[in-house]
């Protein structure tokens, strides 16, 4: 299997028309298909952790106005690009992506794929991820978490 050499990736000329700024001020919806098999697993885990800090860099600078409709970044099977500096990153969103109204989305077929630090910012970031392991819990998936009510 052939893979893209990483340097066609990286050095392109900036394209004008790729505004994520733009598209999350209009509430557009952003589908980046990765494909992790011709580009190989290094290019493919930069590829992903530049994305990821971009999308989170981009919120950061927008100002609230610009932030008003809100984001949402979904990450499908994160272990496919996993390292512990996209974990901390994914980690960092998960906790505090609200301030910048980007929430997170993780789909993943086992809890156990994910670091043990990535699993422990994903229950410290809010209730969606709670609500999710109490509706699976039953089938054994994912461990049963009492919530607090207040």
């Amino acid at each position: 299997m052939e893979t893209i050499p990483f340097t066609i990736v990286f050095s392109q000329p900036p394209k004008q028309e790729l505004d994520f700024e733009k598209w999350m001020q209009e509430g557009k919806a952003i589908i980046l298909r990765i494909p992790n098999r011709k580009l190989g697993e290094m290019a493919t885990k930069t590829l992903m952790h530049w994305i990821t800090l971009k999308t989170l860099m981009t919120r950061m600078l927008m100002d609230k106005e610009s932030q008003e409709r809100g984001a949402m970044i979904l990450f499908n099977e994160p272990e496919q690009f996993m390292s512990p500096g996209i974990s901390k990153l994914m980690g960092r969103i998960a906790t505090e992506g609200r301030k910048e109204r980007l929430g997170s989305l993780f789909a993943f077929h086992h809890w156990n794929k994910l670091p043990t630090d990535l699993q422990e910012n994903l229950i410290a970031g809010g209730i969606n991820l709670f609500c999710s392991l109490m509706i699976t819990a039953e089938r054994g998936s994912f461990p049963k978490i009492d919530l607090i009510q207040h």
